[in-house]
């Protein structure tokens, strides 16, 4: 009986172990629903952000392009025999420009398949009308 005692015995107290829940996740067997749902609500406010900061990213690179362009655009006028005046989109694959080459100013259509020689302004000044 002694033996049989003691061969009871750790057997009880490992089924009193395994029955115990562990100290650190005392709820891990209970469902969380409120949890999910504020869960959701902070990754979904959370994307909407990142949203708004990428779309502020591109205006702000794409304004940025603009000015970086238009700049360099008339640093290029200031140097150059060739001088873009003005340039008119008229529709996405074809814009209107009025461009100085050597003094001669005329009017140039840009299409997708070629450039045209609209008009030639002899006597037109471009300090004059600055």
């Amino acid at each position: 009986m002694g033996a049989d005692a003691d061969t009871a015995t750790p057997e009880h107290s490992t089924t009193t172990v395994v029955e115990k829940k562990d100290p650190f996740f005392p709820f891990e067997d209970e469902p969380e629903k409120v949890h999910d749902e504020d869960h959701f609500y902070k990754e979904f406010i959370n994307m909407l952000g990142t949203l708004g900061v990428l779309v502020a990213l591109i205006f702000a690179a794409s304004w940025a392009l603009k000015r970086l362009l238009k700049t360099r655009t008339q640093q290029l006028n200031t140097t150059s025999n060739i001088k873009i005046l003005d340039q008119r989109p008229l529709s996405t694959k074809t814009a209107l420009y009025l461009v100085e080459i050597h003094g001669r100013t005329m009017a140039i259509a840009e299409s997708h398949n070629a450039l045209i020689k609209l008009a030639e302004f002899p006597g037109f000044n471009t300090q004059d009308h600055d």
